[in-house]
């Protein structure tokens, strides 16, 4: 009687076809399907080579394994292949929890590995965050392979000496070097430093008649910045940088007129205290969004696959969002008048600094984590500046602090403000009514948002141009008022634009006073304008709005009616507050020249005079400060909101690609708008699978791909889409939910297609070349009769079988479906938790009966090892 090689459970004996299995045991087939034979047993393949030293992750590779374990004291990791081992721990650390993670090779052939850990625990029982890490094998230093590197303290700060840099607003950055190619993120070291150039404006000369008299009227205009090559350099002074890193980079944002450029100055050994940048030499471009963006860590990623080169990653956490300020936060922030040093030097632009009167300031906290990420801001203190008389000219605001607390959960901190919005405002006084509208520095959004036609005792507003005055206060300063509002609306945004107010600081302070960081001034603003040479009311230069006409070839000077005026520019230094340094404005245009010849009033030649005359159309618009230094800090950070998720269970995120050209590792690399998040409400993503042009994403409740399936573009070409420029489609869509999967665990990638068991529904199935089937539908009636626990599959490649381990409460059954026959041939006296595949061997391990090795089937053996289960819940085991 020919027997058929197909096992047959739970059916009536009228079902079974004659011939057929109703209770075979430890049994195969030949590849033909003619024969069967006893199945061979086990052999070792690895052992843990120190007692107590137990497996806890795998990571299969095409040819070798990477083998992760721990003895409760040292992790190590081994690379298996052919038979031997070595270890190559690299500073990795085991924490308790799950493993997973994918790998590639670069160019060099050197062995790259993602490493994910999760459902990890403390002693206490509390949840752990333990980050996603990815390393070179191969060539690393022994750091701790975050995504993020624990970067320690960095202390640097600055000053300027003599050098030729280009004039414009500098920003600077470190990094530091991980291996031989791959670099930590930038972190700034420093405020935006004002370069700028103070050089003496052309003087305006012009030679005119008046009353038949030659009258030369020359004005020495103030320096202007020329917004070009300055004398300046900056010295970078670096101290305790970590000694874990080798090199460091020194980068760099400069604004300069309408520029911005990211640049990276060179590398520097750790041993480099102090660097001197006198030049704007550079060794390479670096993009404005790699100096600003922040460190990120992933925490407890679940699924990890290198498809197309890059890692994709899913259900993962980020950075916990705590609230801290009820336990932690012991802070207390001042204000303080204090004296500027020297006036007169206004390139020391630090030394300007100043909070503006009857202005509030909204004062936050961020602290430090050892990756130098950093929390979102806590609002620590909102100051509001007197609004009592200020102390003279000379008088400014700082900020003092004081921090009784650190927790040791965090290395450091800094402060930050809010973007500001204003509500004071600097007013200039008109002296007389002969004065032009042009007492506006320039046309820029500028605090010196109103002017007053009066006297000072009794203003009169007369442009309102920015803010609404509630009141006007007056200073000590016969140029000067100040207009406010009450304005209790101020800083109510639930979400909030942050910029850095200090350095870091890594101890507990006391009266830490910071001014270079403040960012509004107390300075002289140059006010230029036209004057009559006479005070009387009938020889106004300016009356109604008609204006002089300055020809600088011409022998007088008329106003709009024709009337012969004389005139002089005035330049007023008025002391004032202004969220602008006005010691950086240039020139915008040029004054007008030519020539005129004069003669007295007997005809007589005077002679020729070459003119440079400012005219009134120009008045306006002659001044300017360029935007690279009235712009905002490059660099923002935000606040605390407690409704902000850390937990992403529906988000794919992907890596940046390692090229074949490169040896950066890209796999640590993630782009901030490189995600996508599965909308559907069917639970959260338990697996990706990339098979061929398919990438699946699995939930508790169905299946999706993204299809990559090569289209015709208009052009008639066949183009392969990128995975995120695609939609996803649900496989099998059902309402209810339907071919999900609930643990990654019971499913496994062969070479016959990818196979998973349904929990919910109670199918096995197989998606192989874009389609799903049910596999166990021979034995569906046998599987939703017993209660199952959860199911494991492992691949023999030798006789190209599926293993399927069922456990049920305290009992396995282990079943072997051949996909040469596409049947379920026999049951098996084994078990185990896990399978690990290469391209030609399949390695067992079952995580409860033998955690300390691996087993690979052996034609010479015929013993099932530790592997063996003696609590068959249908058979007796066959010994």
């Amino acid at each position: 009687m020919e027997i058929i090689p197909k096992l047959n459970l739970n059916r009536n004996p009228k079902d079974i076809p004659s011939g057929s299995l109703v209770a075979a045991k430890n049994m195969i087939i030949d590849d033909t399907g003619s024969y069967f034979t006893n199945e061979y047993g086990f052999s070792v393949a690895f052992e843990c080579p120190n007692d107590g030293e137990f497996i806890c992750g795998v990571i299969p590779t095409n040819k070798e394994l990477v083998i992760f374990t721990y003895d409760n004291v040292t992790s190590r990791i081994y690379r298996y292949k052919n038979g031997t081992y070595k270890e190559v721990n690299k500073g990795w650390n085991y924490s308790g929890g799950k493993i997973t993670g994918s790998y590639t090779y670069n160019y060099k052939n050197e062995l790259i590995v993602s490493v994910g850990e999760y459902d990890a625990i403390d002693v206490n029982g509390n949840k752990l965050q333990v980050p996603y890490k990815s390393w070179n094998l191969d060539n690393c230093i022994n750091t701790n392979h975050n995504q993020e590197e624990y970067i320690g303290k960095i202390n640097a700060d600055y000053n300027l000496i003599s050098g030729n840099l280009v004039c414009g607003v500098y920003t600077f950055f470190v990094r530091f070097l991980v291996s031989d190619y791959d670099y930590t993120k930038w972190f700034q070291i420093t405020n935006d430093i004002f370069i700028i150039d103070s050089i003496n404006a052309t003087n305006i000369q012009h030679t005119y008649l008046v009353n038949f008299e030659k009258t030369i009227n020359n004005t020495l205009l103030p320096n202007v910045n020329s917004n070009a090559m300055s004398n300046k350099g900056i010295r970078i002074n670096c101290t305790n940088f970590n000694n874990n890193f080798h090199k460091y980079q020194i980068g760099y944002i400069i604004k300069h007129d309408e520029e911005v450029l990211g640049r990276i100055l060179n590398t520097y050994d750790s041993t480099i205290e102090s660097i001197d940048i006198v030049s704007n030499d550079y060794i390479e471009e670096e993009s404005i969004d790699n100096l600003l963006k922040n460190p990120n860590q992933l925490y407890n990623v679940k699924n990890i696959i290198n498809y197309n080169n890059r890692i994709y990653l899913s259900n993962y956490e980020e950075y916990k969002n705590e609230n801290i300020i009820n336990n932690e936060i012991n802070i207390s922030v001042d204000r303080k008048t204090s004296q500027y040093v020297d006036i007169s030097n206004k390139e020391n632009v630090d030394a300007f600094r100043s909070l503006i009167p009857f202005q509030k300031y909204n004062i936050f906290i961020h602290y430090i984590r050892k990756d130098h990420s950093y929390t979102n801001g806590f609002h620590v203190a909102t100051i509001v500046t007197p609004d009592e008389t200020m102390n003279g000219n000379k008088s400014r605001y700082i900020l003092k602090f004081t921090n009784r607390n650190l927790s040791n959960r965090f290395i450091g901190y800094f402060f930050s403000y809010e973007d500001i919005e204003y509500n004071a405002c600097n007013i200039i006084k008109y002296n007389t009514k002969g004065i032009t509208n042009t007492d506006y520095l320039f046309k820029i959004d500028s605090i010196i948002g109103n002017y007053i036609d009066g006297n000072k005792n009794n203003p009169i507003v007369i442009s309102n141009k920015y803010i609404s005055p509630t009141r006007y206060l007056g200073v000590n300063d016969s140029n000067g008022y100040f207009l406010t509002t009450d304005d209790n609306n101020q800083y109510n945004k639930k979400v909030k634009t942050l910029y850095r107010l200090s350095k870091n600081y890594y101890n507990i302070i006391e009266d830490e006073e910071i001014s270079n960081y403040i960012p509004n001034f107390r300075q002289e603003a140059i006010i230029v304008n036209y004057k009559s040479s006479y005070r009387n009311e009938n020889d106004k230069v300016i009356d109604g709005g008609a204006e002089i006409i300055i020809n600088p070839a011409a022998t007088s000077v008329i106003n709009m009616d024709g009337k012969q005026v004389t005139y002089y520019i005035n330049v007023d230094k008025s002391i004032m507050y202004s969220k602008y340094y006005y010691a950086s404005y240039n020139i915008k245009q040029k004054l007008n020249e030519g020539s005129v010849s004069l003669t007295d009033k007997d005809g007589k030649a005077v002679g020729v005079f070459y003119n440079k005359v400012l005219s009134p159309d120009k008045l306006c618009d002659y001044l300017e400060v360029k935007s690279s230094y009235t712009s905002k800090p490059s660099k923002s950070f935000t606040n605390y909101q407690k409704d902000y998720t850390n937990i992403f269970n529906k988000t794919i995120r992907r890596s940046n690609v390692i090229s074949d050209e490169s040896l950066v590792n890209g796999f640590r690399l993630f782009d901030t708008e490189e995600y996508k998040i599965i909308k559907e409400n069917k639970g959260d993503i338990t697996n990706i699978v990339g098979i061929g042009f398919y990438l699946l994403v699995h939930t508790q409740y169905g299946l999706f791909v993204f299809d990559r399936t090569p289209k015709l573009t208009k052009s008639s070409q066949l183009q392969i889409p990128d995975v995120f420029d695609i939609d996803y489609q649900e496989v099998l869509p059902s309402n209810e939910g339907f071919g999900g999967l609930w643990n990654k665990e019971e499913s496994i990638i062969s070479k016959n297609g990818y196979i998973w068991y349904d929990k919910v529904n109670k199918y096995i199935f197989k998606y192989e070349n874009g389609k799903v089937s049910i596999l166990s539908s021979d034995i569906n009636n046998f599987i939703k009769d017993i209660n199952i626990d959860t199911i494991r599959f492992g691949e023999d490649l030798n006789t190209n079988r599926l293993l399927i381990c069922i456990y049920i409460s305290k009992y396995t059954i282990t079943l072997s479906y051949n996909f040469n026959t596409n049947t379920f041939i026999s049951m098996h006296d084994y078990s185990f938790t896990n399978c690990y595949r290469t391209y030609n061997e399949a390695f067992f391990f079952d995580n409860n009966k033998d955690k300390s090795r691996l087993y690979i089937f052996d034609k010479k053996s015929n013993t099932y090892h530790n592997l063996i289960t003696t609590n068959s819940l249908y058979y007796p085991i066959l010994l």
